[in-house]
């Protein structure tokens, strides 16, 4: 079997990301804090008949897994519907439970690209949310592209890269659909434990 796997999936549409995992061979544990979604998840995992695939209702502030446990844990649009406290508790968690060198891929909206998501709470740019993960304890941050819900994480880059470039976006404000063709809109990053 492959890799053991952590996924927050926080809506159903995320949980397709989770089963996915599961089909090529890895052991995947999707949680959520909506007994809604876990029962949407559920379902799919019964129709698909994928038997290493696990669902539990659970907070991402508090991973009821133990210390070393994965070798990644996948975050897509999750921390910016937690408060600031609960999003540090969930990142020194998420840290916790990953295996040394283990990685932490998270995908959130970047601040700056200006989307105005009603229900989050907290927002970052790419430069504050590698600081954030880098004052966490993980070991180091990279980025990569991710853009309508498609990865290109061969693409890595030191997340210094995207951090350049929205820095150029302040200083001229560059319009939203540039900053959008500069794969800004999203921070997406890999932090290594």
């Amino acid at each position: 079997m492959g890799q053991l796997l952590i996924s927050i999936v926080l809506t159903p549409c995320n949980s397709e990301d989770t089963i996915s995992n599961a089909l090529k061979g890895n052991y995947v544990h999707g949680i959520d804090i909506s007994d809604v979604n876990i029962s949407i998840a559920q379902y799919f995992k019964k129709a698909l008949k994928v038997a290493n695939l696990h669902f539990s209702i659970m907070n991402a502030a508090s991973l009821d897994f133990p210390a070393d446990s994965f070798g990644y844990l996948i975050s897509i649009d999750v921390i910016g519907h937690l408060r600031l406290e609960d999003i540090i508790i969930h990142l020194k968690e998420a840290n916790r439970v990953l295996k040394k060198d283990g990685a932490y891929i998270i995908i959130t909206p970047n601040r700056l690209a200006g989307f105005k998501i009603p229900l989050h709470l907290y927002e970052f740019t790419n430069e504050e949310l590698t600081r954030l993960l880098l004052n966490m304890g993980f070991s180091s941050v990279k980025a990569f592209l991710f853009r309508n819900w498609k990865w290109l994480p061969l693409l890595l880059c030191n997340s210094n890269l995207k951090i350049s470039l929205e820095r150029v976006h302040k200083l001229l404000k560059l319009s939203r659909a540039l900053y959008s063709l500069l794969w800004l809109d999203y921070c997406s990053l890999v932090a290594i434990k």
